[in-house]
């Protein structure tokens, strides 16, 4: 009889272990991605221009229009500045800014960040761009961005006083292996920002 009874007391502790390991298990992950995450522990940090104003004159109203945005971008992991070997990135826009009197401008987008990206192919919005080596200096990427709104060739156009803004997405991502692009779980080393070029047409330009 003592013996059913340590039988069924084994077959209970069984039973109770692999419960007892998958709460261990989902707490360590709880605690591993919180510190991953954790604005402690990872944070890209964008330092240089991200607005800036083109202003149309009489003489230039007919020629293209653009705007430069660069700087740097500090991603560090454990409190320093660290890089992963490749680089990808991308941009989101609309391609068009918002409307004065029904009136809006088209415009344009290159970009690099890192070494990736191209600063004379046009982006596509919403596609990564590599992956590549990641160029760095000191562990701090680059970053250089021009939205230009293109010369309205062979006809003198009259834009509705105000202000036009393009507004761009920029995003980055690391990655150690190079082996896709655009991490789903992000990371200390991916990260985004908001980048807005202004076009100002004053009175004078109508």
């Amino acid at each position: 009889m003592s013996l059913n009874i340590m039988n069924k007391a084994q077959i209970e502790s069984y039973k109770f272990f692999p419960l007892s390991l998958k709460y261990f298990v989902g707490i360590c992950l709880f605690y591993l991605v919180y510190a991953f995450f954790s604005p402690a522990h990872a944070a890209c940090t964008v330092s240089g221009t991200t607005n800036n104003t083109f202003t149309y004159t009489a003489a230039n109203i007919n020629s293209d229009a653009t705007v430069n945005l660069s700087g740097t971008i500090t991603c560090t992991n454990l409190g320093l500045p660290q890089i992963s070997n490749f680089m990808c990135m991308k941009t989101v826009f609309t391609g068009t800014t918002n409307a004065i009197n029904s009136v809006s401008l088209p415009y344009t987008v290159t970009a690099t960040v890192g070494g990736a990206g191209s600063s004379t192919t046009n982006q596509t919005s919403n596609v990564w761009y590599g992956p590549v080596p990641t160029v760095a200096s000191n562990n701090i990427v680059s970053y250089s961005v021009n939205i230009k709104v293109p010369a309205r060739t062979g006809s003198l156009i009259a834009y509705p006083q105000g202000t036009y803004t393009a507004s761009v997405r920029l995003y980055w991502d690391m990655d150690l292996l190079g082996l896709s692009c655009g991490d789903l779980l992000g990371g200390w080393d991916s990260g985004d920002t908001l980048l807005t070029a202004n076009f100002v047409v004053p009175s004078l330009c109508q």
